[in-house]
């Protein structure tokens, strides 16, 4: 199963960005026969939780972290209904997607947690996710403090690949690699980086070179939209298309092809 972590400061659009993924990719791995899923591992907002299930108290990953919960009874299948959205033009009415809430509780409880301890949890899951045939997680981390360290290391160790999602300032480009260096993220396991919120009227070019200069990673470039759907409405870009070798199909296929064990 292959795993991938999307992370970054407050603001940045990682919960939009994840979501809208994860459509995409539950529509095309079920063309392979595969099943996606996607975690809600920001523990103190559990923004994607609320959009894709409600807030309902659904037990999740904090409770699996704690050992309150296994993994079986944390894992949900809604039926999301794209019927009034601007998506749907480009996807199925109907989404099947593996859906694994933040929990309950606050994350804090985490912070004298030895990483062990979540890490063996996070294998238990992952193992189960295995046996009901899950081949790809995408994962919605919670942006860096000091409440949630713990997890995001036990996470970013977990995870396959985690991709940086940045916005198009200096600010943002500086920071997120201080997070993630302050992590001991290992440069090879950022396959690439995602530049969210991208005005048409920025000199894109020179935005792109000076994030792959600085990150020595390629970088992808979304465009400027907080709701993250018009450009679906508009036709303006195809998701799927833009990132067919890169990110889509890379992550249909694992990547390189070695990776999903």
């Amino acid at each position: 199963m292959l795993k991938v972590g999307f992370f970054g400061t407050e603001g940045v659009g990682k919960t939009s960005v994840s979501t809208v993924l994860s459509f995409i990719m539950a529509y095309l791995m079920e063309e392979e026969g595969k099943i996606a899923a996607v975690m809600d591992a920001d523990l103190q907002k559990a923004d994607l939780t609320n959009l894709l299930l409600g807030n309902e108290g659904f037990n999740g990953l904090h409770d699996v972290l704690l050992g309150n919960k296994l993994p079986e009874e944390v894992v949900y299948d809604p039926l999301i209904s794209l019927e009034n959205s601007s998506i749907r033009r480009r996807l199925s009415d109907l989404i099947k997607l593996k859906v694994i809430p933040a929990g309950n509780d606050d994350a804090s409880m985490l912070m004298f947690e030895p990483i062990d301890f979540p890490l063996m949890r996070l294998k238990s899951l992952e193992q189960y996710l295995q046996e009901i045939g899950v081949g790809l997680l995408l994962v919605d981390l919670p942006s860096s403090d000091y409440s949630v360290r713990v997890l995001l290391k036990a996470i970013s160790k977990w995870v396959n690949f985690l991709i940086p999602i940045l916005i198009p300032n200096k600010i943002s480009i500086l920071q997120t690699k201080r997070h993630l260096l302050s992590l001991d993220i290992n440069p090879p396991s950022i396959p690439f980086v995602i530049v969210n919120k991208c005005k048409r009227d920025l000199q894109l070019v020179k935005l792109r070179e000076s994030v792959i200069s600085y990150w020595n990673a390629p970088a992808y470039l979304l465009p400027f939209d907080a709701e993250f759907s018009q450009f679906f409405q508009s036709y303006s870009i195809s998701l799927p298309k833009i990132h067919e070798s890169a990110l889509c199909s890379s992550l249909v296929e694992g990547f390189d092809g070695s990776i999903g064990n």
